[in-house]
């Protein structure tokens, strides 16, 4: 009799475990990677929204990498692809995030505020101009995605945010 409960038991335990896997693996949005390890990314600014849906096609063509899932971050839409590392961004916007270079080479940091100041200061101790934009002033957490712009770069910008589970609601394109 106890042999039978253990086997039931088990049975129980292995439907489960299963199904657990199955929700936790393909319950959620379909093609959304998941986040680990967050190494983070290399931006490429296309010149307009048509020309990041050509040019995120054209690598996808090329072989080089697939296109992933487009989303909206902010005021930029954004692809991303399988490599999860590569993002071809459109922004068509005024202001501070309009005027900045799309190329980029983000950075996860722990504390991205305390890292990008040190950056910036160092930079500055060296002689380049050096500026840093919080690109999250009205989200929560605060200061998740600090951009550092300096002359010592041509036509780029580094990028120092938290951990993309930490970076909030992402909204998908169709």
């Amino acid at each position: 009799m106890l042999k039978k409960i253990l086997w039931a038991l088990l049975a129980a335990w292995t439907v489960f475990t299963t199904a657990a896997t199955y929700l936790f693996l393909y319950g959620g949005p379909k093609n959304i990677p998941f986040p680990f390890p967050d190494q983070g990314h290399c931006t490429l600014e296309a010149s307009s929204d048509k020309a990041r849906k050509d040019l995120a096609a054209s690598l996808e063509t090329a072989g080089v990498v697939r296109l992933n899932y487009s989303f909206l971050a902010g005021q930029t839409r954004q692809t991303l692809m399988t490599d999860n590392r590569t993002v071809v961004l459109s922004k068509e916007i005024e202001g501070i995030i309009g005027r900045l270079p799309g190329n980029s080479r983000s950075f996860v940091v722990e504390d991205p505020s305390a890292s990008a100041l040190g950056f910036s200061a160092d930079l500055i101790g060296r002689g380049w101009e050096s500026v840093v934009y919080d690109m999250t002033p009205n989200t929560s957490p605060p200061r998740s995605l600090m951009v550092v712009e300096t002359e010592a770069l041509k036509n780029a910008v580094i990028v120092f945010r938290r951990h993309s589970m930490n970076m909030g609601q992402l909204y998908i394109l169709p």
